[in-house]
């Protein structure tokens, strides 16, 4: 299968035990969320295994200029090939600095 995700990095973040835990992957990718989040994006790495559903990727995207936490969500019916989608269910804002002192 061709990749068609485009993750620059991809690295796991927790243990390697394979089963129903969530897993925890950090990535990175120049293409903005419209393209993350379509439906199949995933699909090389959820048919290889590599992606399961209810695993969170946390992604550095558009070039660096934006993050978010994603979730990996099947939306195939079952017996159809995959169609995994990334599902954005945080979008970190920094904190607001505090006032300059005069």
């Amino acid at each position: 299968m061709q990749n068609i995700s485009n993750f620059q990095t991809l690295t796991p973040l927790t243990g390697g035990i394979l089963g129903a835990a969530p897993a925890v992957f950090a990535a990175s990718t120049v293409d903005d969320e419209s393209t993350l989040t379509q439906i199949g994006y995933i699909n090389d790495f959820y048919s290889r295994k590599q992606f399961k559903d209810l695993d969170y990727v946390i992604i550095n995207y558009d070039s660096g200029k934006q993050s978010g936490v994603f979730i990996v969500k099947n939306t195939a019916k079952e017996g159809d090939p995959p169609a995994a989608q990334l599902v954005k269910v945080i979008n970190p804002i920094p904190p607001t600095p505090p006032p300059q002192e005069e």
